[in-house]
């Protein structure tokens, strides 16, 4: 038997009827479990809705007991995603609603709901200081690059466990988060310098 490709494209949409109709098989015995933890899951949904393209789901179509099914062969995480987005399938987005819909105000269910209002509002500020700070990998490449180990505004000899990777152009004023505007200062000059 000869293995045919068929390329096209699908909208969100048609995903989502194909999923609703069980002709999507997320689970074949060969895919892995979801692995994507909800920062992945929130970055894919910002770049569909920014409309940035995402990478091309691979199905395998095949016919079970007259039925059309299409296997995930590749994007499942992607898939996964898009539906809890929508809140479909066994994806519900209810629990938020569980949650105000019974008849008591228990203390669990207050708990529940902060803890999902938490991750929802975590959510929103947590993108800033993942882009702002220096990653360990930053910092490692920071200071191997710099033969002197020292601060570049008192001149204090620095050590690894007592330096700070600092903008030169500051985050604040649209300095990017990259090695090629860092410098090396110590945590005393960097508390000083603000915004500068």
């Amino acid at each position: 038997m000869e293995l045919q490709s068929d390329f096209g494209e699908r909208t969100i949409n048609e995903l989502l009827l194909m999923f609703r109709s069980r002709q999507i098989n997320l689970e074949p015995g060969f895919q892995r479990q979801s692995v994507w933890s909800q920062v992945d899951r929130r970055r894919l949904i910002q770049s569909v809705i920014s409309n940035y393209p995402i990478p091309s789901i691979f199905l395998y179509r095949r016919h079970v007991k007259g039925r059309l099914v299409y296997d995930v062969i590749d994007g499942k995480q992607r898939l996964e995603t898009l539906f809890m987005f929508v809140g479909a399938g066994r994806f519900k987005r209810d629990a938020y609603l569980l949650t105000v819909q019974g008849d008591t105000d228990s203390a669990a269910n207050r708990q529940r709901r902060a803890e999902i209002l938490r991750g929802l509002l975590y959510s929103l500020f947590e993108r800033k200081d993942a882009k702002r700070t220096f990653s360990s990998e930053q910092r490692r490449i920071i200071w191997n690059k710099d033969e002197k180990k020292i601060c570049v505004r008192c001149k204090k000899k620095l050590r690894w466990d007592d330096f700070t990777a600092d903008h030169i152009l500051a985050y604040a004023k649209g300095g990017s988060t990259e090695v090629t505007n860092a410098q090396l200062l110590c945590r005393r000059c960097n508390s000083k310098k603000g915004a500068r």
